[in-house]
């Protein structure tokens, strides 16, 4: 059975790559042209090469014409930008925080780093057109260990208050569905977004994350785009992105040369040569996305043959910027999937399941969680395939 599996995926993705045996292909390669060197010079012939320059403000402005965001603020990673957007939105130490289970670690990293506790729901239940993103009715499983005030829910049992709810854009694929954000809203629960790995996703109505509540992308070097590290705060009012820009330079009050900090904060603004790669990046997007949607198109029709594994196709009423294209056994074993990943990597296709279940991480194991069903079947089934654009580009 293994080996079957092995030799029926190993040929769809050489199908698709144009790749041979023996050749390594990445799950995702930085896709980098010429102007990145020209945006590099640029910015050391400037002078400016740390976190104050010409080409921080060019990024900031990149992004908000971009995805709508009325404003956007440069982190030094997409984790930095998470903490910045949950403390903006009023987490506090000893809040809780909701989340999905089926997530990067870093996503209750940032709400542990505040002192807040993480909560674990559940995803969508998974089938071709799932978001894989936090499911409404698990939440909703979720408040009823809560009570309603003012301020926001409280925990029956810890006497805790529910902070913010965070839905996680899994894999390119937009999550905050129209019950979810009516159910927030009903009880008076911030969210915000990590869209860590989104950056080009758009619903129908052409809204980008961070343009309804505050979201946070990632340029880490195996994103859509990159700056080879670094995170940005995307904010749908300039209410917020006072508080937040102060928080992110260690809370120093302005003034020429006085050194004055208000408060503790961070550091956590990314340096100009990293967003001049971004202010490169953002003017091959559009080539980029174009590349992607090819290559998801070519892996859909590889796959509609299979009758082992079904392509994950992007979630009705949105367009994805297929950052990491997703199939899924139909079958589902942990095990077995397990092995035929091994057996991937070690030809030289880079493939991996969906991320382990935050809860399954040693610093969470006691957190507070429902019930993960619909999780445990992803991490079953899930295999996310190559994905760089160049596979696209000639696609």
């Amino acid at each position: 059975m293994l080996a079957s599996l092995v030799e029926e995926l190993f040929e769809i993705i050489a199908n698709v790559s144009k790749a041979s045996n023996g050749k390594t292909l990445a799950l995702h390669e930085p896709y980098l042209e010429s102007n990145v060197l020209d945006e590099l010079s640029k910015t050391v012939a400037s002078g400016f090469v740390s976190s104050v320059g010409e080409a921080v403000t060019e990024f900031e402005t990149l992004l908000s014409n971009y995805t709508g965001a009325e404003a956007v603020i440069l982190t030094s990673s997409g984790t930095a930008a998470l903490q910045l957007a949950l403390r903006v939105s009023g987490v506090k130490a000893g809040d809780e925080v909701a989340m999905p289970a089926l997530s990067f670690v870093a996503t209750a990293n940032a709400a542990k780093l505040l002192g807040a506790e993480p909560v674990f729901v559940d995803t969508e239940p998974l089938s071709q057109n799932s978001t894989l993103g936090m499911s409404a009715e698990s939440l909703e499983e979720l408040l009823t260990s809560y009570f309603p005030t003012e301020v926001g829910p409280i925990n029956r049992a810890t006497g805790a208050r529910l902070g913010a709810v965070v839905p996680v854009h899994v894999f390119g694929r937009l999550s905050t569905s129209k019950r979810l954000v009516r159910l927030a809203k009903d009880w008076k629960i911030p969210i915000v977004e990590d869209a860590a790995g989104a950056i080009g996703c758009f619903s129908e109505e052409g809204m980008h994350p961070g343009t309804e509540s505050p979201a946070i992308l990632s340029f880490n070097g195996n994103k859509t785009i990159t700056t080879g590290g670094g995170g940005a705060l995307l904010l749908p009012s300039n209410d917020l992105a006072v508080e937040a820009r102060h928080l992110a330079t260690t809370a120093k009050v302005p003034h020429p040369w006085r050194f004055q900090h208000d408060r503790v904060a961070w550091n956590f603004r990314m340096p100009a040569l990293n967003a001049s790669l971004g202010v490169a990046q953002m003017q091959s997007l559009p080539r980029i996305l174009d590349a992607k949607r090819r290559l998801a198109a070519r892996y859909f029709d590889e796959f509609l043959i299979s009758d082992n594994f079904c392509l994950l196709d992007t979630p009705p009423g949105q367009r994805s910027n297929h950052w990491l294209i997703a199939a899924a056994l139909k079958e589902p074993s942990e095990v077995l999937l397990g092995e035929l990943l091994d057996s991937l990597n070690a030809r030289g296709v880079g493939v991996r399941s969906a991320w382990s279940p935050i809860n399954l991480q040693l610093p969470y194991l006691s957190s507070q969680r429902v019930a993960l069903n619909n999780t445990t079947e992803i991490v079953s089934s899930v295999v996310c395939l190559p994905s760089s654009p160049q596979l696209g580009m000639n696609a």
